[in-house]
């Protein structure tokens, strides 16, 4: 990624190109319905799917949030009610593909997600990183391979995810905690550049991954503003 030759291109050029009111980034969820323990961490009796409060709520909150700092996003509802993975797998990604090339002017995917890793004491990780006097869940960027080999699309992903790290930890040190590179494509390999966001971890709470994802937001924002 470093030998990658690509500039992103900020809010200004992208309505330039496209009007003012184009959407430019699209979020999606390929678990929309992956929850947070509300702080409580692993017990027998736990959940990890919610119909409410969950990471498509999270979702959603990015997209208002983008939205009402001046970057035209749109949030894709992709719930499959088949009962194969495989299916709804390629139907998460048929939407995906269907809704980018019915609007051109998308530049950015982020596929909103929260971590969850299990320790051997079935503790689960909690990463947090204090802001402004308050405590916040780290976020990580994750991008997809195919076995490691990654495409030219899959490679501006990488490039994303290095660039928008080094820009949020330049003004917020670790709030970007790690970045992956899968050797999995993760089901985000689109036209443009796409990257899973981990918003904390299943042992945080729902609100305090809000407040992650506002920063996120408003991170993401100033990114796309730089040239202002």
């Amino acid at each position: 990624p470093d030998q990658l030759e690509y500039s992103f291109a900020g809010k200004d050029e992208l309505y330039h190109r496209y009007g003012n009111d184009a959407p430019i980034v699209l979020i999606v969820c390929y678990a929309p319905f992956e929850c947070y323990s509300e702080g409580s961490g692993y017990t027998y009796s736990s959940k990890f799917n919610s119909e409410n409060q969950n990471v498509g709520d999270v979702g959603k909150e990015i997209c208002n949030n983008l939205n009402s700092l001046g970057i035209n996003a749109k949030y894709l509802e992709c719930v499959s009610e088949s009962d194969s993975m495989y299916e709804s797998k390629m139907n998460y990604e048929k939407e995906i593909k269907n809704f980018l090339a019915n609007t051109p002017s998308i530049s950015y995917v982020f596929d909103i997600s929260r971590s969850i890793k299990f320790n051997r004491d079935m503790s689960i990780n909690r990463e947090t990183v204090i802001i402004d006097d308050e405590t916040l869940p780290t976020i990580s960027f994750i991008c997809g391979t195919k076995s490691g080999t990654a495409s030219q699309s899959q490679e501006k992903g990488i490039k994303l995810s290095d660039e928008l790290s080094k820009y949020f930890n330049s003004n917020y040190p670790l709030f970007v905690s790690s970045q992956t590179i899968s050797r999995f494509d993760l089901n985000i390999q689109f036209s443009v550049p796409s990257i899973r966001v981990d918003i904390g971890s299943y042992a945080n709470t729902y609100a305090e991954a809000l407040s992650s994802a506002k920063l996120f937001s408003s991170l993401f924002a100033s990114f796309l503003s730089r040239s202002n």
